[in-house]
């Protein structure tokens, strides 16, 4: 089970045995590291601890490697519509808050309408299709212009 403590440590491996340059980093939040560090979607709170990890990381690799286009995904969910409200108005806040963070998608498009039944191959909506994969994927490098 992933908790707090392991995917912070995690997270610092991750900056300290990466040398080199980096020119893109993008952080998608989602349903397991969203919620491992509140453990569950209930748990979220006010999303301060929640915001205070993904700054951790953030930082981490902002410090590690500055030139980097750091980018926090927004995540979505079937049925934790509260909880991702939670995390994505946390989400806005850092980007207010962090001139070097840069706009990631938001997984709102894999909703699709149909409460994700299109994009996901399961129920509920936890893990995209090939064709979820392939929206997410079209969505994203039309975002970083690749």
């Amino acid at each position: 089970m992933k908790t707090q403590l392991n995917i912070l440590a995690v997270g610092d491996s991750k900056t300290t045995a990466q040398p080199g340059y980096v020119s893109k980093i993008i952080a998608d939040l989602n349903l397991s590291t969203s919620y491992a560090w509140s453990e569950t979607p209930a748990r979220i709170g006010d999303g301060s601890t929640w915001k205070t990890n993904m700054l951790y990381f953030a930082n981490a690799y902002h410090v590690a490697f500055p030139s980097a286009n750091i980018r926090l995904t927004k995540v979505w969910k079937a049925s934790s519509d509260a909880a991702i409200a939670v995390a994505n108005a946390k989400i806005d806040e850092m980007y207010a808050e962090n001139a070097w963070m840069k706009t990631g998608i938001n997984e709102i498009f894999l909703e699709g309408g149909d409460n994700g039944a299109t994009y996901y191959y399961d129920t509920p909506a936890v893990h995209p299709n090939a064709l979820g994969n392939a929206l997410w994927a079209t969505n994203f490098r039309t975002l970083v212009g690749w």
